[in-house]
């Protein structure tokens, strides 16, 4: 779209200022004293910094801000709450990750685990099983929670008790998305935003909506199969930067390729 910033300048010579009046950015001015008196030099600002070389540096999964000047950091160094276990690298679009894992209730005794290198975008909520009302009793509410009232938290098995949540490997968690008690996200998944998951959902799915629903497998079986066996995420640092030019192409011919060469070349040392 054009816009009054980004048209083109008019072609017609006549619209151009006297020569003595233009302003010459320093690409043209080398020596300003050798300018006549009535041209006019400005000096253009340097452009502003970019981000350092990261040629030779080592990625550090206990960096809080991988980013800097982002809202973004790596999940498990911020993490001090019992029952909360993340893998490295994996990050979230904000700084308060705990304070999106609502209704964790101690007593209970379930866990959120999530994997590594997981992407989860600004605005999700991990919601555990405290949340969930005794619905097998005339009432749902939750008297035992409250101060002056004769009830005393009831058994495990009188609840919908769910168990863990538990989040795979190289999970993207779109934004707003909410992840309910007790739901298992497997390896590869991709949760739309705003998306409701209330149900388990199976490697390199692509699920959304509310509830959540399979749109479809974001790759082939077959490649699929051949992730899951090699369960790149595990590997050392120097052996990912290797493989970084294979997982990140959008040729998935030579990607599963290159993957069943990569784990004959490992069946072949291991075995």
């Amino acid at each position: 779209m054009v816009t009054k910033d980004n048209q083109h300048p008019p072609t017609n010579a006549s619209a151009a200022p006297p020569t003595s009046d233009r302003q010459l950015p320093d690409s043209v001015v080398d020596d300003a004293a050798s300018l006549p008196s009535t041209a006019q030099v400005v000096r253009v600002p340097p452009p502003p910094p970019g981000p350092e070389p990261r040629q030779n540096q080592v990625p550090d999964p206990d960096l809080v801000h991988p980013l800097p000047g982002y809202d973004l950091t790596y999940v498990r160094p911020t993490v001090s709450l019992p029952g909360i276990e993340v893998g490295p690298f994996t990050y979230f679009a904000g700084a308060d990750f705990q304070d999106h894992v609502t209704n964790h209730v101690g007593y209970l005794g379930d866990r959120l685990i999530i994997g590594k290198f997981c992407q989860i975008a600004i605005g999700v909520e991990f919601v555990m099983n405290g949340a969930n009302h005794q619905m097998n009793a005339a009432t749902t509410f939750p008297f035992y929670a409250f101060g002056g009232w004769d009830q005393q938290p009831p058994p495990l098995d009188w609840l919908p008790f769910k168990g863990d949540t538990v989040v795979g490997n190289d999970v993207w968690i779109g934004q707003h998305a909410t992840i309910l008690p007790g739901v298992q996200v497997a390896d590869g998944a991709l949760i739309g935003a705003n998306a409701v998951v209330g149900s388990d959902v199976e490697p390199y799915t692509i699920v959304v909506g509310n509830p959540a629903r399979p749109l479809r497998q974001r790759l082939d079986q077959d490649l699929i199969e051949l992730l899951l066996e090699l369960k790149w995420w595990d590997l050392p640092i120097a052996q990912i930067n290797r493989l970084i030019p294979v997982l990140t192409s959008p040729d998935l011919d030579m990607v599963s390729r290159e993957l069943r060469r990569e784990l004959a070349t490992r069946r072949s040392t291991s075995g």
